[in-house]
């Protein structure tokens, strides 16, 4: 009988009653009438008060019958093996993180390298410092051709000017 109440209560079928699915079952089965209700509730008090009572009453499970010396054995050789495995295995770990950081440098030098050579940056594997002093001297001299240049254009725009103001004196 209580299993098959416990079986109309499960409404979902996942073969355990949640609180929702108590009150649900309850609600529609108990009587809305307060007297009546009142009588079925003093009945389930009785029910649970007799029960605890008998669960009082009853002698406690017998203990668990004990390991004989061969299964000890057996068991304490199975903790050993699994502790050894529990240390090879984080002795991996370990080994295994250091791999992971020294191939993160690794990748992220790649990523710097080919960077660099991708600018034009790469001669002969020089050292960073060394290829931006001379990217910064040959920035030097770019600025002073450009400024060079500069300065002939505009002789050249003066000289230009010139001979164009001579030419429209000239009757």
């Amino acid at each position: 009988m209580n299993q098959k109440m416990l079986g109309r209560m499960d409404l979902d079928g996942d073969g355990l009653v949640s609180r929702r699915e108590f009150v649900s079952y309850f609600d529609a089965s108990l009587s809305p009438d307060p007297t009546e209700f009142r009588a079925t509730l003093s009945q389930f008090h009785k029910i649970a008060s007799t029960l605890r009572e008998e669960k009082h009453l009853r002698p406690p499970p017998p203990p668990a019958p004990g390991l004989d010396p061969a299964e000890r054995d057996a068991l304490r050789d199975l903790k050993r093996a699994l502790e050894e495995e529990q240390a090879r295995m984080a002795a991996e770990r370990e080994r295994m993180a250091a791999e992971r950081a020294r191939l993160t440098a690794l990748g992220r030098e790649m990523v710097e390298k080919q960077r660099r050579l991708e600018h034009g940056m790469l001669e002969a594997d020089r050292p960073w410092e060394e290829w931006q002093a001379d990217e910064a001297v040959r920035n030097d001299k770019r600025r002073a051709q450009d400024a060079a240049w500069e300065a002939q254009r505009s002789a050249w725009e003066r000289e230009r000017d010139e001979v164009h103001s001579s030419n429209s004196l000239t009757p």
